[in-house]
């Protein structure tokens, strides 16, 4: 997935002195970081298209929501969730006591990650639950497979909610995304938790081709790539518990194929390992 940022959060100089932007690119290397990963990008996306009062934008909305449950009925999220977090808390309670750790966000970070275990432990049955109550969502849902089969004349009462109010229309869609808001916090503190471990460097794909092994003794969950935002080169990624390669690749025609670059690209490179 690759994201914007169009300031540098850790550029110095003048207050407020922008930077160019630039652009991530992120690889998760398990299964359990790959799930987490498109999870944010479905709360993110759901989120953004509640905010549009247009009733294209609410029907969207209902099916990412939908898309959103699907993922995470993919294995028992919630408790993956807890285990990463455990795992997460471990980790930081080692860092009590480091004189190069600041103890009192350390002590801040370590009762939000206990919140979190405490919440998702708290919940009863399944997230996403809700939902199935609710026979209109369930009516798009057994529609997604057939192309344009939730065309206005195959559901009417769809159609008849698009045509409410905004907000209405947004009202609901909150009340449906709240239910799955503690699934959502504890995936934003576990992939913030893990960018924020990236060991950073500077490289230089020699023809556009990188490879490098990892340590064994301490396995890489995510890498994750840095260019300016008006690179014309974008990375693809692979990689295992053994090697990761990446090879950066532009496009000539705008849409068209890419193809691989012989240039040499200099990008920053993130290796996060919890």
């Amino acid at each position: 997935m690759a994201t914007v940022e169009s300031r540098d959060s850790r550029s110095g100089g003048r207050t407020g002195e922008a930077r160019a932007s630039r652009m991530w690119f992120e690889q998760p290397l398990n299964e359990r970081i790959r799930k987490f990963l498109r999870l944010e990008f479905l709360f993110g996306q759901t989120a953004r298209l509640i905010a549009i009062e247009d009733a294209w934008a609410s029907r969207a909305a209902i099916v990412s929501l939908l898309e959103t449950r699907d993922a995470m009925g993919r294995g028992d999220v919630k408790h993956e969730l807890i285990n990463e977090l455990e795992r997460q808390r471990s980790r930081l309670r080692g860092l009590e006591g480091n004189p190069h750790a600041q103890q009192g966000p350390l002590r801040q970070l370590l009762e939000r990650v206990a919140r979190l275990i405490e919440s998702l432990h708290g919940q009863s049955g399944q997230p996403g639950e809700l939902f199935s109550d609710q026979g209109m969502l369930e009516g798009v849902h057994n529609r997604l497979s057939i192309p344009g089969g939730t065309c206005d004349f195959d559901l009417p009462g769809f159609q008849h909610w698009l045509a409410r109010p905004y907000r209405e229309r947004r009202a609901a869609l909150l009340e449906w995304l709240e239910a799955l808001s503690l699934i959502r916090q504890a995936v934003e503190m576990i992939l913030t938790l893990v960018r924020e471990s990236g060991q950073s460097s500077r490289e230089v794909a020699v023809d556009g081709a990188y490879q490098e092994s990892p340590d064994a003794s301490r396995p890489w969950q995510l890498i994750r790539v840095r260019l300016p935002g008006d690179s014309r080169y974008f990375p693809e990624i692979s990689g295992g518990k053994h090697r990761i390669s990446i090879r950066f690749c532009e496009q000539p025609v705008q849409g068209g194929r890419a193809v691989p670059t012989s240039s040499d690209v200099p990008f920053e490179l993130f290796r996060c390992s919890y």
